[in-house]
């Protein structure tokens, strides 16, 4: 046993590409983990702090914010990672773009949060403010194109180092502020608080001599925004349905109602972070793959499907099955309503798993219309159930609305063209666990 370990660490060492993106993989990971752990527990000491109504308010403003942080990153990331990987001789002004693109999108994602939240809110000062304030992070997303560049370069270490001592000083902020019980909007206006100094951070990190190499190339602008238009549409779907529950919730019922589903969502979000992780780290590797032995980038994708799907499956039983005892536990007796919700909606990781390397490989096939076509399918499915099932089932009515589009959106649409139906029976198969022996005759093979 201890044989084949050694001759499997020693063939991976003399794959310099693998190991390149398996550190970076580690990195991301690490940071992910990290994070996520870190800011769930004060997070949950937050839920308790608040409690339902005022967690609710909270939880109001960052999914109204993240619907309008679409126009502010215009699914830049997926476009520039592969301009800079294809295209390393247009790198200065792929970033010049990128950095012009987003810098605008955010100042017209947050005028245009303001004027919808002046509607919406209909004269709750408190929500109101709340909304505008944590709106304003959208103005610092162009520092997100310094991240493409370090992900495209398959060198996450120092955006994870830089994150993590910004990240750190705000959890010891929140926890002070908990301490002191401060009121609502400190906790919001710590969060831009953070966007500001991450911003000043990463261009820290990327230093002036690149900033001064940068140009702007009109041809290179125009090519990125013709691609990237059509996955920021699919993005911004993508995220409308995934925080439009939150906003009918808040207008349909109140704001507890949104405090007690956020619970639920908390937990079951907390997995996507896995999938995340992995395909950004190593699909920069397979787009290559993908451009010389299609045949072998696909295996490898079914690898990962397959993957996927037998751990969102297992997150989907335990989690499920225990919903009650999770809940009680982490958020105490005043979220107990949130169980219901959190053994429907911890589901969606089936398809959302799924979703995010189907995702990422539509791009890469040139597939952007497709993919805008599923996840606005999805997010119109998602409103119209929400619409009608949340009056009568409340809460879970959201959790249920929720999974079924994902899976429209995610799996179902997919069969309609001809080349994303071969990223359907993929999908089939790793959902039905047809194709685990694929996944443990891969293992054999890299294992000897």
């Amino acid at each position: 046993m201890f044989g084949k370990i050694k001759q499997t660490l020693t063939g991976l060492s003399q794959r310099p590409n693998l190991m390149a993106a398996l550190r970076n993989l580690g990195w991301l990971a690490f940071d992910r983990v990290f994070r996520l752990g870190v800011s769930f527990v004060v997070t949950l000491w937050l839920a308790r702090y608040l409690a339902p109504e005022l967690f609710g308010v909270y939880n109001y403003a960052i999914a109204f914010t993240a619907l309008f942080s679409v126009v502010a990153t215009f699914g830049l990331q997926s476009v520039v990672v592969q301009y800079l990987v294809d295209k390393p001789d247009q790198q200065a002004s792929t970033l010049a773009s990128a950095f012009l693109i987003q810098f605008v999108g955010g100042l017209f994602a947050f005028v245009l949060a303001v004027v919808v939240a002046l509607i919406l809110t209909s004269g709750d000062s408190a929500v109101l403010m709340a909304v505008v304030l944590l709106s304003s992070i959208n103005l610092f997303k162009f520092s997100d194109t310094v991240r493409y560049y370090f992900e495209s370069r398959v060198q996450s270490k120092r955006i994870v180092i830089i994150e993590n001592l910004v990240f750190m000083l705000i959890v010891l902020l929140r926890i002070a502020m908990i301490l002191l019980e401060l009121t609502l909007i400190y906790f919001v206006a710590l969060l831009v608080l953070e966007a500001v100094l991450t911003t000043l951070a990463f261009f820290w990190l990327f230093g002036i001599r690149k900033l001064k190499a940068l140009k702007f190339d009109k041809s290179n602008f125009l090519s990125v925004l013709n691609v990237a238009w059509l996955l920021a549409l699919s993005v911004g779907a993508a995220m409308l349905y995934m925080r439009v529950d939150q906003i009918m919730l808040a207008s349909l019922l109140n704001q507890e109602a949104v405090g007690i589903y956020s619970a639920a969502v908390r937990i079951s979000e907390i997995w996507y972070v896995f999938p995340a992780v992995i395909v950004g780290s190593v699909f920069p590797r397979i787009i290559r793959e993908l451009r010389i032995d299609a045949a072998r980038a696909n295996r490898q994708l079914d690898v990962l499907f397959t993957t996927f799907s037998i751990v969102s499956i297992l997150v989907g039983l335990l989690v499920g099955g225990y919903s009650t005892e999770i809940i009680l536990f982490l958020f105490g007796e005043e979220y107990r309503a949130s169980a219901s919700v959190l053994s429907i909606h911890v589901w969606s990781s089936v398809f959302v798993f799924s979703g995010i390397l189907g995702g990422r490989w539509l791009v890469a096939m040139d597939m952007q219309k497709v993919l805008l076509l599923s996840t606005l399918i999805g997010v119109v499915s998602n409103i119209v159930m929400n619409y009608l099932m949340i009056p009568v089932y409340g809460v879970e009515g959201a959790a249920w609305s929720t999974l079924v589009a994902q899976f429209i959106s995610a799996i179902l649409v997919n069969c309609v063209h001809p080349v994303s139906r071969q990223l359907f029976w993929m999908q089939v198969s790793a959902l039905s666990l047809l194709s685990v022996r694929n996944l443990v005759r891969w293992w054999r093979l890299n294992s000897r």
